[in-house]
């Protein structure tokens, strides 16, 4: 799990054309990625299931989020030669603040903690 690339799905700017179906489907790739190398490896059923969505609808939006350049779509296979789960590398680092500058937290109100004893 990578909550520094789930940050960073907070920091693409609105200029990218973006539907909200698709940032569920990337913010569910980043949860699932590695914090070094990006990529992921979920199949279609679960990426549906976490986003309530259809498999034909998740294809739909990993195609625009592919078409933003903003994910990449890996063939992986067994040595059969039988289909698996794809790797999913995320492309979201020119989204990264400067070394130094934290990241900002999500929009919306924050509340305090509270003591559930």
């Amino acid at each position: 799990m990578s909550s520094l690339l789930t940050g960073l799905v907070w920091e693409i700017p609105e200029d990218v054309k973006m539907t909200p179906q698709a940032q569920v489907v990337l913010l569910c790739l980043t949860d699932r990625a590695d914090t070094v190398t990006g990529c992921c490896y979920p199949g279609k059923k679960d990426i549906a299931k976490r986003c309530r969505m259809c498999v034909r609808t998740v294809f739909k939006y990993l195609q625009e989020l592919e078409a933003l350049g903003l994910v990449t779509t890996e063939v992986q296979r067994r040595k059969n030669n039988s289909q698996t789960s794809n790797l999913y590398p995320v492309h979201l680092r020119q989204f990264a603040p400067p070394p130094g500058k934290p990241l900002p937290r999500p929009p919306g109100k924050r509340l305090p903690p509270q003591n559930l004893s």
